[in-house]
């Protein structure tokens, strides 16, 4: 009769992982992406909103299989919510509600808004979880620090994008600054465990790249509180987006020698978020130079959804998905 260590080690739905969830994340942003280089570009619409459809497809599906996973396995999903390397993945699934929600609006407006505050309050009671329970009670060290600890605090600056096209301007003030406050207060932990500690284990280094996120929703969150107004304070955010891109590429060689894992997804969501800002400079300033970086970024945000999702699905036909980690 087998062992319990051996049932466990076995492929199955109790492996299915919430490290899924960035997945949408990459393929809806990627899909809005699209839809503000139409508006921008005058490329075919249709590009994004089948890429945005597929991607509100994906999270469907991928949403189920985990609801199925806590009803069957509940200690599974509930050891994910509360380890500290896996907690804060869960933020990735109010965020997907918020992105939905940017991709449904302007088709069911009455489905995009509800699915946008459940993703707001999603996003907040995970971010009280995350920052009260697994952080401030597990004293924990500064090995601890990854840049995955951005999603649960700053993932709510998605709340003012999503949620422009409905009419919550003071809710999303309060919730711009409360995302603004944590990447102020993470970022200099982040940098001083890079600079003065441990580098990231090989599986955490795609997950640097998400350092592009914050500066670059910030700039999208801001310029539609501003009405679409790029005022100099979205400059200079805009301007922190560009270094954070650049200090990025001094990693590609680095990067490009990792061996593929779903934790690949962590390249696409911020390379996405930064072409939607660089969509938005181009906007305004309408010049030869802005034009050329925003079709730039979008064409390597495409190219390395593209690449990461042929790979996924190569390890899905595999069983990768349901296969226990290591």
């Amino acid at each position: 009769m087998p062992n319990k260590a051996d049932s466990q080690a076995k492929p199955g739905l109790e492996n299915f992982s919430v490290t899924v969830f960035p997945a949408v994340l990459g393929i809806v942003g990627l899909g809005l992406a699209w839809r503000d280089a139409g508006a921008g570009f005058g490329i075919p619409g249709w590009i994004g909103e089948i890429i945005a459809g597929f991607g509100a497809g994906f999270f469907a599906a991928v949403l189920a299989l985990y609801g199925l996973k806590i009803f069957r396995f509940p200690n599974a999903a509930v050891k994910e919510a509360t380890s500290v390397p896996t907690a804060s993945l869960v933020a990735a699934i109010p965020m997907n509600f918020m992105l939905v929600a940017g991709v449904i609006a302007p088709y069911v407006a009455t489905l995009g808004e509800m699915l946008w505050w459940i993703g707001v309050i999603g996003q907040l009671a995970v971010t009280i979880h995350v920052v009260g329970y697994v952080w401030l009670n597990k004293g924990l060290g500064v090995q601890s620090i990854t840049p995955v600890w951005l999603l649960p605090t700053v993932g709510i600056i998605l709340a003012p994008i999503s949620g422009s096209a409905f009419d919550y301007p003071f809710i999303s003030w309060l919730l711009f600054g409360i995302a603004v406050f944590f990447w102020v207060a993470l970022t200099p932990l982040l940098l001083y465990r890079l600079v003065f500690a441990e580098g990231l284990a090989p599986p955490q280094r795609p997950a640097l790249v998400i350092i592009l996120t914050p500066p670059s929703l910030c700039v999208a969150a801001y310029v539609h509180l501003q009405g679409g107004y790029m005022d100099p304070f979205a400059h200079m955010l805009f301007g922190v987006a560009c270094m954070m891109a650049l200090l990025l590429l001094t990693k590609l060689k680095e990067f490009m020698a990792l061996p593929f894992s779903m934790a690949w997804w962590a390249f696409t969501f911020p390379l996405d978020a930064f072409a939607r800002a660089t969509m938005l400079y181009n906007d305004h300033l309408e010049e030869a130079a802005s034009a050329v970086l925003a079709l730039l970024a979008l064409g390597v945000a495409t190219l390395v959804v593209s690449l990461v999702f042929w790979r996924t699905v190569r390890f899905m036909f595999q069983g990768g998905l349901f296969r226990p980690p290591g």
